[in-house]
């Protein structure tokens, strides 16, 4: 293994791990491993491994995983050792998956207690309250009812190979990341159920060159509307979306799914403040909502605690000059008193904090 590529993995180690391997006592790099049919890695050995074992097991970013399987011997041999891989999740903007750091501790050897290497196929999601590796959520209630619930909507997806990823909860919209060989399948059932359903072009920067708000030839029963970017519902919509997405048309919680074909990879949700009309156009106070509501958590204005939810909320209204009714934005924002409305613009930001339900086991 040349010496840059060492250092790197070295490197990823203690980004992942905050364990700076050079600084450990006793670490000596005992084998290198450097072969197209295995990982890249190298076998090593400290003073204290079991001072790094306990390292493993309270650091976040790792998971015991009993599950993995060795690219090299002794690593191969089954029950003579145990390991922690590191918690991973696909770049959502790139759809790549990145390299997963995994360590391995030989039972029962002084010779060679340690290995490390990066691992490019398997990945771990989580890790859950015991410390131990989660590869799919798919025992999740949030995930169960969301699948549920699309169900309900015409899209099975129980019917096809799904990993739930990642679980998305309140501030959040209620939903998960998946993984998925069926994602054309999906999508084929998906794109049969919406309105405006023709491929979208490549992604674009500017707004589209045409009457995109002219709904007039694409209104249809159908009760989603895709995403295209040849108008701007669509083009505003799939700014923040993974590959292809779909919307349930209409009020209350609608699904919104994405699918993206290339990478396999999709996310489905309940929008708690969805903006389509029944017939597909938008609706801009609702849109509002939607922002403020449903995208805004996503992007750090919002986040959980064991016991609570919390969620920076903006709104505002505008009461034309000499007039008594107010065109409200968003969060109603009221002028204190008995003064009546405030003529011109009145904005205001806040927090919103709600107790969390307690949720299933």
């Amino acid at each position: 293994m040349p010496p840059a590529e060492l250092q790197e993995l070295i490197t990823h180690f203690r980004e992942a791990t905050s364990v700076n391997l050079h600084l450990v006592k006793g670490f000596k790099i005992l084998q290198e491993h450097d072969s197209s049919a295995t990982a890249k890695g190298f076998d090593f050995t400290v003073e204290n491994p079991r001072a790094l074992v306990q390292q493993m097991r309270n650091n976040k970013n790792m998971a015991e995983d009993p599950a993995h399987k060795g690219h090299y011997a002794p690593w191969t041999t089954p029950n003579t050792n145990f390991g922690f891989t590191e918690v991973t999740q696909p770049d959502l903007s790139t759809t790549k998956w990145p390299g997963a750091a995994h360590i391995d501790f030989a039972i029962g050897s002084s010779k060679c207690p340690c290995g490390i290497h990066l691992d490019q196929d398997h990945r771990v999601v989580g890790r859950d309250r015991n410390g131990m590796a989660v590869c799919s959520y798919a025992n999740d209630p949030i995930v169960k009812e969301v699948i549920h619930e699309a169900g309900l909507r015409q899209i099975p997806l129980s019917a096809f190979k799904i990993r739930p990823i990642h679980v998305y909860d309140d501030p959040e919209p209620r939903g998960f990341d998946f993984e998925s060989p069926d994602i054309a399948a999906i999508e084929a059932i998906v794109r049969s159920l919406s309105t405006h359903n023709e491929p979208s072009p490549p992604a674009i920067r500017m707004l589209p060159d045409l009457d995109a708000l002219d709904f007039t030839s694409t209104t249809t029963d159908a009760p989603y509307r895709h995403d295209n970017s040849r108008d701007v519902t669509g083009w505003t919509g799939n700014r923040v979306t993974l590959g292809q997405g779909y919307r349930e048309k209409g009020f209350g919680p609608r699904v919104h799914i994405e699918l993206d074909k290339d990478s396999n990879l999709g996310n489905v949700h309940l929008d708690k403040h969805p903006y389509l009309n029944p017939d597909g156009t938008p609706n801009l106070r609702k849109a509002a909502e939607h922002g403020i509501y449903d995208l805004a958590p996503g992007f750090g204005l919002g986040g959980r605690t064991s016991r609570f939810t919390w969620q920076l909320v903006t709104g505002g209204s505008y009461t034309p000059k000499g007039g008594r009714e107010s065109v409200e934005i968003g969060v109603p924002i009221k002028p204190a008193g008995d003064s009546g409305p405030i003529g011109g613009w009145t904005i205001g930001v806040g927090v919103q904090i709600r107790m969390r339900r307690r949720r299933p086991r």
